[in-house]
């Protein structure tokens, strides 16, 4: 049976205004005689690289949609899901695995839970993104989706 460590990122804002993310592990783990320093001290490293690289190209996405007055933001929301779905597959096939992914993106990139769903929905139902008709609105896939679509109040933004 393989072990599964779960991993928190916590977000640091430098002195010079620069993000960073930094991953660490339950205490605990740091006394067990079966983990190697130098490997924790890697596999955390590959967890912050990798949770960066996702929330650089997450934030950029977010930005467009934000500006975007056409109707292909579909595919952007399908981006944001192929992002996500991907990276929660590379997550769970770590042996050190960010603990709630969505808790985490929900945080950094001060999005709605429901959109986090939503876009990652969209990714898994409609696997390729040449499926994705630009000429459909969001709202419509969400319609489809979720079997009539209803808004629901949240405190954080929903885009689209």
């Amino acid at each position: 049976m393989r072990i599964k460590v779960g991993v928190r990122i916590k977000r640091i804002e430098q002195p010079n205004g620069e993000e960073i993310f930094r991953a660490s592990v339950p205490a605990k783990i740091l006394f067990d005689k079966t983990f190697d320093g130098n490997t924790l001290q890697d596999e955390l490293k590959k967890v912050e690289v990798e949770y960066s690289q996702l929330i650089t190209h997450l934030r950029k996405i977010i930005d467009v949609i934000r500006m975007e007055k056409t109707s292909n933001k579909v595919l952007l929301y399908w981006d944001i899901g192929d992002r996500i779905y991907r990276y929660e597959k590379l997550n769970n096939r770590r042996k050190f695995k960010l603990e709630s992914p969505t808790k985490h993106l929900i945080r950094d990139l001060g999005i709605s839970k429901n959109l986090v769903r939503r876009c990652r929905l969209l990714r898994i139902t409609y696997p390729d993104i040449r499926m994705i008709d630009p000429q459909r609105s969001w709202t419509s896939y969400l319609k489809t989706l979720e079997k009539g679509y209803k808004k629901t109040p949240e405190k954080s933004h929903s885009y689209g």
